[in-house]
């Protein structure tokens, strides 16, 4: 019997210290980021308990992240990555110290909150692309999938803990404690960054401004076989957005409170899993394209999952496998753009990529809500999990698209 042969994980990513300093920096500041998004839930409810100040507050949010990536999309590449990086956390800082200024002396408000997270998405739509282009740059080809891997575990874990800590700091500490602590964190994170030793393309050197803005706009356009990932990876986006807002609706609503506390841990953990997955190198094998066809069927799964009365344990292990396949596409379809791609391209790419979680989150949000006005959320919700797999078929028959490993 032929054995199978598991790949063994280097960690050779560890040693490098460009490498160490990102993901220190990425640790601090997740540590807060972390506790920030329930921080705002129990803040917005307390200042308004009618619910109208929670969609306020993440409307701007998007609002400010959608406006943001139409902005790094025009100018991104024109300024250094570190700067960039360190501009984009600066401006998270000035988010939550303005609105920690303002509670001090006028007191809280749905306007403030809604005007820092605005600062706050445009921060972030700047930060995220930043980092994802950084990271070829510091680490080896050989590097990024470790690189990658390692990244996504450290946001499952904070995705797991941070809501239970961020609760417990804004009940016992108070909301505006959690923003200086956020801050700090920022803070830290610079300092961290200002080390970072990012080498400079040969292809940007010794090249006039004006020449390099000529070439960068026409080298920028991505291979034909981006679009039908993209357009793939949009519904997914959508149906992640539907399922964040119809899973705890409609589960709460059939089940109890507590059976959404299980399935959005099974969630959680299956995330971490993925994660864990790619850094192994178990998928390795798998190109991208088989990945992701399972992630699709996955995610279509669970939506029609949600409109049925299917057990717990069902529910719980549909969920697990969809989410551990989404984060493990999402891994190795990041790892895939760094290594096609550079300068220019790799900047298109991680605005375009961008594009498509920040349009396709939200609308699958609002049409949630108003398939609940209409009261056919059970309908839409199976409808979007048919478009998912539907918007997966052009990757299945496409014979040659050109489409890397």
């Amino acid at each position: 019997m032929r054995e199978v042969q598991i790949p063994k994980m280097s960690f050779a990513v560890l040693s490098n210290p460009n490498f160490k300093l990102l993901a220190v920096s990425g640790i601090i500041s997740g540590i807060g980021s972390s506790l920030v998004p329930i921080a705002f839930a129990i803040e917005t409810i307390r200042v308004e308990p009618q619910g109208w100040g929670m969609a306020g507050v993440l409307i701007t949010l998007w609002l400010g992240r959608f406006l943001g990536m139409l902005a790094y999309r025009k100018i991104g590449y024109l300024f250094k990555d570190k700067i960039l990086l360190i501009c984009s956390l600066t401006l998270m800082i000035v988010a939550q110290v303005g609105l920690l200024w303002c509670i001090v002396i006028l007191g809280n408000s749905i306007l403030l909150m809604s005007v820092s997270s605005f600062i706050y998405g445009v921060a972030a739509s700047f930060n995220a692309p930043t980092q994802f282009v950084i990271l070829p740059k510091i680490a080896k080809a050989s590097e990024l999938r470790e690189a990658n891997s390692i990244l996504s575990a450290l946001g499952d874990i904070f995705g797991i803990f941070g809501p239970i800590a961020g609760a417990t700091l804004v009940i016992f500490l108070g909301f505006e404690f959690v923003l200086f602590l956020d801050a700090l964190t920022f803070l830290l994170a610079i300092f961290l960054v200002m080390f970072l030793r990012i080498p400079v393309s040969p292809a940007s050197l010794n090249k006039e401004p004006a020449v390099a803005n000529k070439a960068n706009t026409r080298t920028e356009k991505l291979p034909r076989w981006t679009n039908v990932c993209f357009l793939s990876w949009f519904f997914c986006t959508f149906a992640i957005g539907l399922s964040g807002v119809a899973a705890p609706t409609l589960i709460i609503s059939n089940y109890s409170p507590a059976t959404w506390a299980a399935v959005a841990v099974a969630m959680a953990v299956g995330s971490l899993l993925g994660s864990l997955m790619s850094l192994t190198g178990i998928l390795d094998r798998l190109p991208w394209k088989t990945v992701h066809i399972f992630c699709s069927v996955s995610l279509a799964t669970q939506l029609v999952a949600l409109g049925l009365s299917v057990t717990i344990w069902v529910l719980c292990l549909i969920v697990f496998f969809s989410a551990g396949a989404v984060t493990a596409s999402g891994i190795k379809w990041a790892t895939m753009g760094q290594k096609q791609f550079t300068d220019a391209k790799l900047h298109r790419f991680a605005s375009v990529d961008q594009f498509v979680s920040t349009a396709g989150l939200p609308i699958g949000m609002i049409i949630f809500g108003v398939a609940g006005t209409l009261n056919h959320t059970e309908n839409i919700t199976a409808i979007v999990g048919l478009l998912v797999f539907v918007a997966t078929l052009p990757l299945i028959f496409a014979a040659k698209t050109g489409l890397p490993h």
